[in-house]
C-alpha cells in the first residue's frame, strides 16, 4: 500500500510540474480547527466522544477548477468516560461508583494530497463551492489510561501505534472575504485502513485560505 501511495503521489506532482511549464500556478496556504466524528468500527463509536482537530496544508491551483492539495492533520478523540465505566462494571459484576479516569485518548496524525474540484458559481459570486478526494498515510496511538479507585491508582499502559494507508473524500465551500483571503468549511469521510478493521471518523473544518 505504500508503494502505492508513493507511485499515485509522485503522479499528482507530476501533473502540478506539467501544468506549471506551461502556465503560472497561483498558491495559497489554508489552516483551520474542526470537530470529528467517530463512525466505525464499534469499539471506536461505543467508547469515544466527538474529538477536536486541526490541519493546514498548501493549495497549488492549477487552473480555475483543479488544484493540487498537500495537507497535515491532527485528530484527537477522548475517551466516553460513562460508557467505558459502564462495561466495566458488566465484566467486573458490581458497581465502581466514584472511579476516576484519566487519559485513554486515540490520536491520529495524518498526512497526504488532495484533489480539489471547484466548482466555479460566476464572478459576481463570492461562493465557491467544491468537491475533495486524496490518499494518504494516518499514524494512530494511543494515550495511557490511568484509573484511580478507593485511593488506589493504577495506569494502564498502551504501548499501541501504527501507521496505515488512507483513503478521503469530502465537500466544502469557500467565501471570499478579500482578494487574498477566503473561509472555507468542508466536510470528509476519511477511511483509515488498520490491520484489524477499517477505521473511519468524519472530520469537520472550518478555517483560512491565505493567497500567496
Amino acid at each position: 500500500m505504500k508503494k502505492v501511495l508513493a507511485v499515485m503521489m509522485a503522479l499528482l506532482f507530476a501533473v502540478a510540474i506539467n501544468a506549471s511549464a506551461q502556465q503560472t500556478i497561483k498558491a495559497s496556504v489554508f489552516v483551520g480547527p474542526g470537530l470529528s466524528m467517530p463512525m466505525g468500527p464499534d469499539d471506536f463509536t461505543d467508547y469515544y466522544e466527538m474529538g477536536f482537530n486541526v490541519g493546514g496544508g498548501v493549495e497549488i491551483q492549477i487552473n480555475e477548477m483543479f488544484s493540487i492539495v498537500p495537507r497535515i492533520n491532527y485528530n484527537s478523540f477522548g475517551l466516553d468516560e460513562d460508557a467505558f465505566i459502564e462495561e466495566l462494571e458488566e465484566e467486573l459484576g458490581y458497581s465502581v461508583e466514584g472511579i476516576e479516569l484519566d487519559g485513554g485518548s486515540i490520536n491520529a496524525i495524518g498526512f497526504g494530497a488532495d484533489v480539489k474540484l471547484a466548482v466555479p458559481a460566476g464572478d459576481e459570486s463570492k461562493i465557491t463551492p467544491y468537491f475533495l478526494g486524496g490518499l494518504g498515510m494516518t499514524s494512530v496511538s494511543f494515550s495511557d489510561l490511568e484509573m484511580t479507585y478507593e485511593g488506589e491508582s493504577e495506569t494502564m499502559e498502551i504501548d499501541e501505534s501504527e501507521t496505515d494507508f488512507t483513503v478521503e473524500f469530502g465537500a466544502g465551500m469557500e467565501i471570499a472575504i478579500s482578494p487574498k483571503m477566503s473561509l472555507f468549511v468542508d466536510g470528509k469521510y476519511v477511511i483509515i485502513m488498520a490491520e484489524d478493521d477499517n477505521i473511519t471518523y468524519v472530520p469537520f473544518h472550518v478555517g483560512l485560505i491565505f493567497g500567496l
